[in-house]
C-alpha cells in the first residue's frame, strides 16, 4: 500500500515536471558544458570518491529540477542517475564517432510489448543499413530502465545530466578518452566493427560507474547506508 501510495506521489510530480520546458535538444553538448571538463584527472583517485558521495536535500531536489521533494528523490535516484550516465556515455560514444548528437528514448520494455520473442534487430535490417550511423542507430544498446512510470524521466534528464557533468566531470571524460583509445587503437577509421567495439567499451564503463555509485549510501537508498551520508 505505502508503495502504492508513493509511486503515485512520484507519477504526479512527474506529471508536472513534463510541463516544464526543457527541449530535448539541450541534451545534446555544448560549449558550457565542454567548458566544465578538465583536460586532466587522476582517474584512480576520482573513482574512489564515487563510493564515498554524500549528497544533500537540496543536491536531491536539483537533481529533479526541483520538482520533486528530496524523499521521493532519494528512493528513485538510482533510476535517473543510470539513465543520465547513460546519456553522457552515448553521447561521448556518438561523438567520437562523428554522428550526430540524437538520442533516439528506445526501451526494453517497449521491445517486450510491442514485438515480444523478436530479435532486434533482424538480419534482413542490418543488411539494409546503408550507412555506418545507420547501423549503429540499429544496435545501439536501448535503455535499460524497464517500469512503465518511469519512462517520463526524459523530462528531467537535462538537470541530471548537468548535474553529473558539475559535481562529476571526469564520468564525461572517462567515457571520452575510452572511446578515443578504442578509435585510435582500431586505427581510426569508422566502421562496423569499431562501432561493435565501441558499444562494448559504453557497456563496460557504464557497468563500472553504476557500480562505484552503488556502493555510495546517496545513490543506493536503504536504510542502512542512508545513516551513512548526513544528507
Amino acid at each position: 500500500m505505502v508503495t502504492l501510495l508513493l509511486i503515485s506521489l512520484f507519477l504526479a510530480t512527474l506529471s508536472f515536471a513534463e510541463n516544464v520546458a526543457i527541449p530535448d535538444s539541450s541534451l545534446s553538448i555544448n560549449a558550457t558544458t565542454m567548458s566544465l571538463i578538465p583536460p586532466m584527472f587522476d582517474f584512480d583517485t576520482e573513482f574512489a570518491k564515487l563510493s564515498k558521495t554524500c549528497l544533500s536535500k537540496e543536491d536531491y531536489e536539483q537533481l529533479w529540477n526541483n520538482t520533486v521533494h528530496h524523499a521521493l528523490a532519494r528512493i528513485y535516484n538510482r533510476y535517473l542517475i543510470k539513465a543520465a550516465l547513460e546519456i553522457i556515455g552515448r553521447t561521448e560514444m556518438r561523438t567520437t564517432l562523428n554522428f550526430s548528437p540524437h538520442f533516439s528514448w528506445k526501451f526494453w520494455g517497449h521491445r517486450v510489448f510491442e514485438e515480444p520473442g523478436k530479435i532486434w534487430p533482424s538480419e534482413s535490417e542490418l543488411a539494409s543499413a546503408t550507412t555506418i550511423e545507420a547501423y549503429y542507430n540499429l544496435v545501439e544498446p536501448p535503455y535499460v530502465i524497464s517500469n512503465p512510470f518511469m519512462f517520463r524521466l526524459e523530462k528531467v534528464m537535462t538537470p541530471a545530466v548537468a548535474f553529473l557533468d558539475t559535481r562529476f566531470p571526469f564520468i564525461r571524460a572517462y567515457f571520452r578518452r575510452s572511446f578515443e583509445e578504442i578509435r585510435q587503437r582500431d586505427g581510426g577509421e569508422i566502421n562496423r566493427k569499431l562501432v561493435d567495439n565501441m558499444i562494448h567499451k559504453f557497456e563496460e564503463v557504464l557497468y563500472k560507474f553504476s557500480n562505484e555509485l552503488a556502493k555510495s549510501p546517496s545513490f543506493d537508498y536503504s536504510d542502512e547506508k542512508s545513516e551513512n551520508c548526513d544528507g
